[in-house]
């Protein structure tokens, strides 16, 4: 596995977290947010880099970019719809 496609992950987080933040006005910038989209972007990297994905890297950073928000969105519907029901 390329460490590229972890980086460019990383990139494709850091670049949804920035302009999900830029987008709100009047909110706190939130650091725990910020790192959770750089970790759940540094996974959709090492999962293309895994699964041996021979793209460059600009193909890559806008896949990332699109997958991202969709983990992101998963993970927070499992979160708000299964687990706090039964974590209380």
């Amino acid at each position: 596995m390329e460490i590229s496609a972890i980086l460019c992950g990383v990139a494709a987080g850091v670049t949804y977290s920035l302009t999900s933040f830029a987008k709100k006005e009047g909110q706190a910038f939130e650091w725990k947010k910020f790192g959770t989209t750089r970790i759940i972007g540094g996974g959709a990297g090492a999962m293309t880099g895994l699964l041996g994905m021979q793209i460059d890297l600009a193909y890559a950073y806008l896949i990332n970019m699109g997958i991202v928000p969709i983990v992101e969105n998963l993970l927070k519907f499992v979160y708000r719809k299964i687990i706090k029901r039964f974590v209380k």
